[in-house]
């Protein structure tokens, strides 16, 4: 499995998540946990619809 650099900040009370190498997924939660599986579920989404469409994965 592949690993990606992701990147956690906290704005006011939510926790943001963001991935570099692609573009515009995000994901956020009150808890840090929670930010991160949302992230999680937005990258397999991604990555999903990036296979089912041919493209290249970053």
């Amino acid at each position: 499995m592949a690993t990606y650099p992701v990147v956690v900040t906290k704005e006011g009370r939510m926790f943001v998540v963001l991935f570099p190498d692609f573009n515009g997924i995000s994901a956020f939660g009150e808890t840090f946990e929670k930010a991160l599986d949302k992230g999680a579920d937005a990258l397999k989404a991604t990555w999903r619809i990036l296979k089912r469409d041919g493209e290249k994965f970053p």
